[in-house]
């Protein structure tokens, strides 16, 4: 990846990480459409297209407000976001309750396939229209 000067100790880099996230994260319409799209993939693995809109604001409240802000995506009420925290945590609880897994449970075949018909190498991509944005990409903005 070609990093150069990466610490070596955690607090340096803690440090270093917050200060290249404070110089470099910027929210342009590349970000956005990148976002937007990881986002609706996100959101297909666990709901229909027509339930993005419900979903949108869990999946916010698990990201941080710098982050938000780079993919140009809403905050989430400080209510939703305990609600959400609230809710992994009881997850975890839950689990460490069950019995150990024995193997990894993997997931080898998609639910929906994603070309079901094939597909052409220059056509692949986002398709647009089936899907929901979850905002409009906004416009370009300079970085200090």
């Amino acid at each position: 990846m070609n990093i150069k000067d990466i610490p070596s100790d955690y607090d340096t880099f803690e440090r270093f990480n917050v200060q290249y996230e404070r110089d470099h994260f910027a929210c342009t319409p590349d970000t956005a459409a990148v976002a937007t799209a990881t986002h609706n993939m996100f959101l297909g693995w666990f709901l229909p297209t027509f339930l993005y809109p419900v979903g949108a604001p869990f999946l916010h409240a698990m990201l941080n407000d710098r982050l938000l802000d780079a993919f140009g995506f809403p905050k989430p009420p400080a209510g939703l976001r305990r609600l959400v925290s609230g809710l992994l945590r009881t997850r975890g609880r839950l689990l460490r309750l069950l019995p150990e897994r024995r193997g990894p449970r993997l997931r080898t075949g998609p639910r929906r396939p994603t070309y079901p018909n094939g597909y052409r190498v220059e056509e692949l991509g986002p398709n647009l229209d089936a899907a929901p944005t979850p905002m409009s990409a906004p416009a370009a903005q300079e970085v200090p």
